[in-house]
């Protein structure tokens, strides 16, 4: 992945996506539940923090519906570190998702 106009960072490996061979994996090692998040490579904090926040909302829109799919995933968010008030906002949307970002 690359953002802003950099160099792209190391490539994702495909199966960290693959819920099939998550849910075996998990089977076969004998873990009950994980966390799942991303890594530094795909949070953003390249953007601004505009831009940030709209990817971090759309990382942890896409990420909570993939875990939603196993039972033994719990989705971990991100926000976007390169503004404060706004990653406050992110987070707070995340906890209460009733509330909705937009009425923040």
């Amino acid at each position: 992945m690359a953002f802003a106009g950099e160099a792209p960072t190391r490539p994702i490996v495909p199966r960290l996506s693959d819920l099939d061979q998550r849910r075996e994996w998990l089977t076969s090692a004998g873990v009950d539940h994980q966390v799942v998040g991303g890594w530094t490579d795909v949070y953003g904090y390249e953007l601004s923090g505009d831009e940030g926040a709209d990817w971090a909302r759309f990382f942890n829109e896409h990420l909570t519906n993939d875990a939603a799919t196993l039972a033994a995933l719990t989705p971990l968010a991100t926000v976007p570190l390169q503004d404060g008030e706004l990653a406050a906002r992110v987070l707070e949307a995340e906890l209460n998702p009733r509330a909705g970002w937009e009425s923040r």
